[in-house]
């Protein structure tokens, strides 16, 4: 295994490398793993059985920029969006359609 690459925290759906980790050492952005932890340590700790609020991570903005309709429809349902209040989406300032990528993430 490559240095870095080690997985150092496991958290519900997220795990974040040595490599994650260093990014919040200096002053880098942060990637769209850091951020997935972050919302799913929100959702788990803060937000805890409040139904009004969903955190979308970027893996999951990111398949719904590729999805086809039907997929997309997939994607969605389990995030119940019409009941909730509140919907926080993790965007990247890719626009492309058929490759990943992006350099930042917004809310």
């Amino acid at each position: 295994m490559a240095p870095g690459t080690t997985t150092v925290l496991s958290y519900y759906d997220s795990c974040l490398t040595a490599d994650d980790v260093e990014l919040l050492e200096e002053r880098h952005w942060l990637n769209d793993k850091l951020i997935g932890f972050w919302f799913e340590y929100l959702e788990h700790t803060v937000l805890n059985g409040c139904d009004d609020v969903v955190l979308v991570t970027p893996a999951v903005t990111q398949m719904m920029k590729f999805a086809s309709a039907e997929l997309l429809e997939d994607v969605l349902a389990p995030l119940k969006l019409p009941s909730r209040s509140v919907a926080i989406f993790a965007v990247n300032d890719n626009s492309s359609d058929t490759v990943a990528g992006g350099a930042h993430w917004s809310l």
